[in-house]
């Protein structure tokens, strides 16, 4: 019960921060050349359907991104991202949550807006040196359920692998899960 708490008030916290944009846009893109041997690549992918609108008429769609908090740590990392967005993360071990995806798009009068919706997704990366599999996050904002886990591992394995072609760790299936808002 603590832990929830904890999270919770460092979910908040962050969120104030990336609404006020006090968060720095920091890539966590993992590389093939230039691997740090401390952390482990997270993979899985993250697709959006019916993404919603802040504002009417819009004509272009600004930069998407994700904010991740390390609940222990709490460190935060804000990532661009693409609606079918394919991960792969350079990240220490560590308990993480995906706290929110944060829009801004431009609208016929020139108007900017930005919009952040909480996700509350939790993945761990238990040790370094290693590959873990997280799971593709969807996101169809006109279901019933908005965020849900897909384990589509077969594919995104061999996608991994041919990307990651040197890697030599362990390759680890620890799918990321949502946690329901109350």
């Amino acid at each position: 019960m603590l832990r929830i708490n904890k999270v919770r008030i460092v979910i908040l916290s962050f969120s104030i921060l990336i609404l006020s944009g006090c968060l720095p846009v920091q890539s966590i893109k993992a590389d093939n050349n230039s691997l740090n041997p401390n952390n482990s690549v997270i993979f899985g992918s993250i697709h959006i359907e019916n993404s919603p609108s802040c504002t009417i008429l819009v004509i272009s769609e600004g930069q998407s991104s994700i904010s991740i908090v390390d609940t222990i740590t709490a460190q935060s990392i804000k990532e661009r991202i693409d609606k079918d967005e394919k991960l792969y993360w350079d990240m220490p071990p560590g308990d993480y949550t995906i706290i929110s995806y944060n829009i801004s798009q431009q609208n016929l009068l020139n108007r900017k807006c930005w919009g952040t919706i909480r996700v509350n997704a939790n993945f761990k990366v238990p040790r370094s040196n290693s590959a873990v599999y997280i799971g593709k996050l969807m996101m169809n904002f006109d279901a019933k359920e908005v965020f849900t886990v897909v384990d589509d591992y077969d594919q995104a394995i061999e996608k991994f692998k041919s990307k990651f072609s040197n890697f030599k760790g362990d390759i680890i299936k620890s799918l990321m899960t949502v946690e329901k808002e109350p």
